[in-house]
């Protein structure tokens, strides 16, 4: 659905640059491959293809701006293309809008339930003994601030070994590497919430690594319907 929306919404742009391939392509290019990059190659985790996707519609007004709208000689085809590029910008800002919606209402719930809940509770337990946690998870936000403990981001955000060997596949230097950091806490990410079962695949490896299977989460707590965060307490 990225990809049609947005060949829909540039399908003016496209259909130009090819009919003046000479002395246009070039030009337009980077447009064409990033659209296809920023469709099949980026992860959509938290809205991120639309951060990435936003600042190609300078090349939308550069083309309002300096080109042609007569694209095809026929003026009917022409207010056709028009319409389709207008109704992908439609469908584009339905989009947008309800994920204004969720991260207002739904999210802004599920923070509050999951990560914030999960990082004071760690901070209570911290003062309470005195010391800061080392804690492997998927979340290197707001779990760290509230938590104020040390953590181990599992996609690589906040060490540069976990990026580097995430990034290769090498999974044996993955999974060796947080084993030495003998983490005091893991959080993992859940499709139940009554029994583990991993939402992203190198935390199902985690999981193995460290036996989880043997201990009991110490805290389940919802974040949204099919995303649970279990808290694992490794040492006693």
């Amino acid at each position: 659905m990225n990809f049609i929306t947005i060949v829909a919404i540039f399908s003016p742009i496209i259909i130009f640059a090819l009919k003046n391939y000479k002395t246009k392509l070039v030009f337009y290019a980077p447009l064409f491959f990033f659209i296809i990059y920023y469709s099949f190659f980026i992860d959509e985790v938290m809205n991120f293809f639309d951060r990435y996707r936003f600042p190609l519609f300078v090349y939308y007004i550069y083309f309002l701006r300096y080109e042609t709208l007569e694209v095809f000689r026929n003026k009917k085809l022409n207010i056709a293309l028009l319409v389709l590029s207008i109704a992908g910008i439609f469908n584009y800002c339905k989009y947008l809008d309800s994920h204004r919606s969720f991260y207002v209402d739904s999210y802004s719930n599920a923070m509050k339930n999951g990560p914030l809940y999960i990082g004071k509770y760690l901070k209570k337990i911290s003062s309470n003994e005195h010391r800061k946690f080392k804690v492997v998870n998927s979340d290197a936000g707001a779990i760290a601030f509230f938590s104020d403990c040390y953590l181990y981001d599992t996609w690589g955000l906040n060490n540069a070994t976990l990026l580097l060997t995430k990034k290769k596949k090498d999974w044996n230097a993955y999974l060796t590497y947080l084993k030495k950091t003998d983490p005091d806490y893991i959080i993992l990410i859940s499709k139940d919430d009554h029994s583990f079962n991993p939402k992203l695949d190198f935390e199902e490896k985690i999981f193995k690594q460290f036996s989880l299977h043997t201990k009991q989460p110490v805290l389940v707590k919802e974040f949204t319907p099919g995303y649970y965060y279990f808290l694992y307490k490794l040492h006693h």
